[in-house]
């Protein structure tokens, strides 16, 4: 109440305009994709972080978390994924997948993030295309085997369910 006292003092001769959110939509034109920023950093390491303009709102599909379930499949650390493969080839500690921050409630990023060995850092392009080469592989297997697409999805789902049952 007393807080409430305050907000109505400082800010009572606002008048309420009724607006709506104002929430930007990001338009890319075609210089602005395919572009690569290097930096050097303040730690030790070395990190590449991919993030791409995805067609659907994780927000507004929350029930079917699409942005999740390739997340899922990215992250994934058994062996033949992304994540093993970088792993064998000694380019990488670590990967991240999932919605970046930079997403707002009316259009999602795709972000994966990569810890990778100084061997990595020599061959980023190589990281790079596998990790391109991955996300084809996974748009072709939704797009086209969708009985194997809605398994996935399933098992995403019950892992969901029971990392918020045991949180």
């Amino acid at each position: 109440d007393e807080l409430e006292g305050m907000c109505r003092k400082a800010f009572g001769c606002v008048r309420n305009a009724s607006l709506l959110p104002h929430t930007p939509r990001f338009e890319l034109s075609s210089d602005q994709r395919g572009i690569m920023i290097k930096h050097v950093p303040e730690k030790d390491g070395h990190t590449v972080e991919i993030q791409w303009l995805v067609e659907v709102s994780e927000q507004k599909e929350y029930r079917k978390s699409p942005l999740g379930t390739v997340s899922h499949v990215l992250g994934h650390e058994e062996k033949g994924t992304l994540f093993s493969v970088l792993k064998e080839c000694g380019f990488a500690t670590s990967l991240a997948a999932g919605e970046a921050p930079t997403s707002t409630s009316l259009q999602s990023f795709m972000s994966v993030v990569i810890e990778l060995t100084d061997e990595g850092l020599k061959h980023v392009d190589t990281v790079l295309g596998l990790v391109f080469s991955t996300v084809n592989l996974v748009h072709d297997f939704f797009s086209n085997d969708l009985d194997q697409a809605r398994a996935l999805w399933s098992e995403y789902a019950k892992l969901g369910k029971l990392r918020f049952e045991y949180a």
